[in-house]
């Protein structure tokens, strides 16, 4: 058997679903640092990933600095 080096990007969720159990969860986790009290649900966290980029959420819908994002 040939053994071949790879990295495997699950994007949608289909091998591992990273959204709901670590990617939402760290989210949520810098949020209570960032903006206390902001509640953002998970089927709207996970619909801006349809509508824009990470970035363009983070800074044009939640407004963060430079230094939050670096933080993010």
């Amino acid at each position: 058997m040939t053994r071949y080096p790879c990295l495997v990007l699950d994007h949608d969720d289909t091998a591992v679903r990273s959204t709901d159990t670590i990617h939402y969860l760290s989210f949520l986790d810098t949020m209570s640092k960032l903006r206390p009290g902001l509640n953002i649900p998970r089927s709207v966290y996970q619909r801006q990933w349809y509508e824009l980029t990470f970035d363009e959420f983070c800074r044009g819908q939640l407004h963060m600095t430079d230094e939050e994002m670096k933080f993010q």
